[in-house]
């Protein structure tokens, strides 16, 4: 079992050090016939196939569907901010009724250790205006995006938004436009305004821990009432927010 473990490390720092090679690394390292074969083969096909424009589109259109993110450059690689997730951009439920969102994020190219990301979004119905922002610093460089394994941050993030009560989406958005094709109808939900100070540490042999230090408020929508005791002789009065539940860590 130990042993097992150890292996298991092993690979995932030995892939590690792989993924933080440079292009000359492995420039210099490639075998010698190698580079006598056709390399550029499957990239002539695909300037081909771009060539056309009904291919060119469809791809883009895939591409932006399944990646979610727009760069703001021509070169994808040297694209500073990108716009996304593009399938939250337009969705719906029974309190804001048609919800518009605007968002994005800063890339590596920006910083390879600082990342900020959030978005707009309003309501049809509440006409209300939503926001998330979060700040995050990695202690280590990312490669490719703020999320990637191994985390080590410190990340600060205020947002005031829909809190649909019961709901976790731990796979996709709330957002995501396909997810309200099928939502029914449900108004068991509050305004959620959250600020939180959040550390996390993620290690090769698969242990993480961290700490949050959180308030926040939720403010009831027009389909819900909340009571409470508001005089010392137990009478009652409506409110149109819940009380505060406090910080903690």
């Amino acid at each position: 079992m130990i042993l097992k473990f150890l292996r298991r490390a092993h690979l995932l720092l030995y892939r590690w050090k792989l993924s933080r090679r440079s292009a000359d690394f492995w420039e210099e390292n490639r075998p010698t016939e190698a580079g006598t074969r056709k390399q550029n083969n499957v990239e002539l096909l695909m300037a081909k196939l771009r060539s056309v424009p009904i291919f060119y589109v469809t791809e883009k259109v895939v591409s932006i569907l399944t990646s979610g993110y727009i760069a703001t450059n021509k070169i994808p690689e040297k694209s500073k901010f990108e716009f996304g997730p593009m399938n939250t951009y337009i969705s719906g439920n029974a309190i804001e009724g048609a919800r518009f969102r605007v968002g994005g994020t800063t890339t590596t190219a920006f910083s390879k250790r600082l990342f900020l990301d959030g978005y707009l979004a309003y309501g049809s119905k509440d006409r209300k205006l939503k926001y998330d922002g979060i700040v995050e610093y990695s202690f280590i460089d990312k490669k490719d995006y703020r999320k990637e394994f191994p985390v080590h941050s410190i990340r600060f993030e205020y947002l005031y938004d829909i809190n649909q009560l019961g709901q976790q989406y731990m796979y996709t958005n709330k957002d995501n436009m396909f997810l309200a094709l099928k939502r029914q109808k449900d108004t068991r939900a509050t305004y959620l305004r959250n600020m939180e100070l959040t550390y996390y540490r993620e290690h090769y042999n698969g242990w993480a821990y961290g700490a949050v230090l959180r308030n926040f408020r939720g403010i009831l929508n027009r389909f819900t009432l909340c009571v409470r005791p508001y005089r010392s002789d137990g009478q009652i009065t409506a409110t149109d927010s819940l009380p505060d539940v406090g910080s903690g860590v």
